[in-house]
């Protein structure tokens, strides 16, 4: 049996949680906005402060998401 880490918007993501980039929906304009900042599949992240706005880093970049940016972006939680 293969156990896979499940796939999830990165707004269900916990403080501090890591979590790899799979996935950024939306329109384009958006999706290509979040890419120029670093937001992009294979990325990985930390959620410093869910809500709204949510807070995460992109390895040393602070970044504020609007709750519809961080629905659209799906992420693999990392362990450990």
């Amino acid at each position: 049996m293969i156990s896979r880490t499940p796939v999830l918007p990165l707004d269900l993501l916990q403080r501090d949680e890591q979590a790899r980039i799979v996935d950024v929906a939306g329109p384009a304009d958006s999706v290509h906005r979040l890419d120029e900042m670093g937001v992009r599949p294979g990325v990985v992240i930390r959620l410093i402060r869910p809500g709204s706005p949510c807070i995460l880093t992109v390895g040393e970049t602070r970044l504020s998401l609007r709750p519809a940016e961080g629905a659209s972006i799906l992420v693999e939680p990392l362990q450990g």
